[in-house]
C-alpha cells in the first residue's frame, strides 16, 4: 500500500509556519517585561520572514505587520508605527473589506497615532468612521461599539471640549454597568475616564469619589498588589496633589510604592512609577534632597529593568534633570541629559511628570498584546 505524499509547497509552507512561529515567540519573550527598544529587530525578522516566505496577505505575515507597528507606539515612535498600520489597512481592507473587523481595528489605531500627535481632525475622522462601522455591524449596545464612543469622548477631552465629552462618558459608564455588571473592567475603566474628566473640569469631589470606589473594586476583584489596582491607587494620590494635600498624597504613594515592592518587585515598572511620583511630590514641597533621592532610585530601577532608552526612564532623567536645573545645577543636569538622551529631548513643562494609569486621551491607548497568529493558520 502506498504512503499518500503531500505536495512539496505544502511541506515548505508548514516549515515556515514553523519558523515564523519560532521567531515570533522571539518577540513574546521581548516584550514580556515591557515593550523596548530590543524587540524592534525580533518583530522585523518575525515580519520579513513571514513577507518573504508566506506573502503580505498571509495572516502571520499581518500579524507580524501589527506586532510592529504596535511595538513602536507603545515607544511612542508614532512616524514609524503610522505607515506600518497604514499598510495593513489596505492589505486587511483588500483581502477582508471595509467591515471587517480587523479592517475597522487598525482604522482605531490609526486614529489613536493621529490622537498621540495631536492630529486631532484626523482623528476625529478616523474614530468617527469606526464609530459608524460598529454600529452598523455591530450594534449601539455591543461592548466594541461602547469602546468607539469612549474613544471619540476621549479625543474631545482631549481637546478641551469637556463639554461634549462628559455626556457620552456618562452614557458609555451607564449602558457598561448594565450591560456588563459594576465590577466588569471596561466599566471601571468608564468610571477611570469620568473620574479623569471631572478632575479636568476642577470637581475634584466628584472625581475622588469616583476614584476611591474604582480602588475599593480592584482591591476586592483584583487584590492589593494587582497593577490595576496600584493604577488607581496612584490616580487618587494625584487628586489629593491637586488639592494640595498633600500628607494625604504621600501616604497613598509610599502605600503604593510598599504594595509594588511586595507584590511585584523591586524591579517592575509600577515600583519605578511610585518612586517617580514621590519624587514629583517632595519637588513640589521644596525637599529637593528628598526628591533626588526618589528619582535615582526610580532611575535605576528603570536602567535596570526596562533599559536607559524606555519612555518610563526617560521621563525620569527628565524630571531629575529638570530637579538639578530649578536649583542651578546645570552642569548635572546637562551631564544626566547627554548620557542618556540622544539627542537632548526635553519636555516643556517645568511640573514634575507623574507617571500613572492617567495617559491623555483616550483611556484606551495602552500597551497591546503581541499576536500570536490567526486561529488555524499554524
Amino acid at each position: 500500500m502506498e504512503t499518500e505524499s503531500h505536495p512539496p509547497e505544502n511541506l515548505n509552507t508548514a516549515a515556515h509556519k514553523a519558523e515564523w512561529q519560532r521567531l515570533n515567540i522571539a518577540v513574546i519573550r521581548a516584550c514580556q517585561n515591557g515593550y523596548s527598544e530590543q524587540a524592534i529587530p525580533a518583530a522585523e525578522q518575525a515580519y520579513r520572514y513571514a513577507h518573504d516566505h508566506l506573502g503580505e496577505t498571509h495572516p502571520n505575515t499581518l500579524a507580524s505587520l501589527t506586532n510592529l507597528a504596535n511595538i513602536h507606539e507603545t515607544l511612542k515612535q508614532y512616524r514609524k508605527a503610522e505607515p506600518l498600520y497604514r499598510e495593513a489597512f489596505r492589505i486587511y481592507e483588500k483581502t477582508l473589506g471595509k467591515e471587517h473587523p480587523d479592517t475597522v481595528n487598525t482604522i482605531e489605531r490609526l486614529a489613536d497615532i493621529y490622537a498621540a500627535q495631536n492630529r486631532y481632525r484626523e482623528a476625529e475622522v478616523c474614530y468617527k468612521k469606526v464609530l459608524k462601522l460598529r454600529e452598523k455591524t455591530l450594534g449601539a449596545h455591543h461592548p466594541d461599539t461602547l469602546s468607539g464612543i469612549d474613544n471619540l469622548a476621549g479625543l474631545y477631552e482631549a481637546r478641551g471640549r469637556y463639554g461634549a465629552a462628559e455626556p457620552m462618558f456618562v452614557e458609555v459608564l451607564r449602558l457598561r454597568q448594565n450591560l456588563l455588571g459594576q465590577v466588569h473592567p471596561d466599566t471601571l475603566a468608564s468610571m477611570v475616564s469620568l473620574a479623569r474628566l471631572y478632575e479636568m473640569r476642577g470637581r475634584y469631589g466628584e472625581a475622588e469619589s469616583l476614584s476611591q470606589k474604582v480602588l475599593q473594586i480592584r482591591e476586592s476583584v483584583l487584590g492589593r498588589g494587582h497593577q490595576d489596582t496600584l493604577n488607581a491607587l496612584n490616580s487618587l494620590a494625584l487628586l489629593c496633589v491637586k488639592q494640595e494635600r498633600y500628607a494625604e498624597a504621600e501616604a497613598l504613594y509610599e502605600d503604593a510604592l510598599q504594595r509594588s515592592e511586595t507584590h511585584l518587585g523591586p524591579n517592575h515598572p509600577m515600583t519605578l512609577i511610585a518612586l517617580n511620583n514621590l519624587g514629583g511630590l517632595h519637588e513640589s514641597q521644596d525637599r529637593y534632597t528628598e526628591a533626588e533621592q526618589y528619582y535615582r532610585r526610580a532611575l535605576a530601577v528603570g536602567k535596570r529593568a526596562m533599559g536607559k532608552g524606555h519612555p518610563m526612564t526617560l521621563s525620569v532623567v527628565n524630571n531629575l534633570a529638570q530637579l538639578y536645573e530649578f536649583q542651578g545645577m546645570f552642569e548635572k543636569s546637562e551631564s544626566l541629559y547627554g548620557a542618556m538622551l540622544q539627542p537632548r529631548q526635553k519636555k516643556p513643562s517645568t511640573l514634575p511628570e507623574q507617571l500613572a494609569d492617567r495617559s491623555l486621551p483616550p483611556q484606551h491607548m495602552e500597551n497591546r498584546p503581541i499576536q500570536h497568529a490567526s486561529p488555524g493558520h499554524i
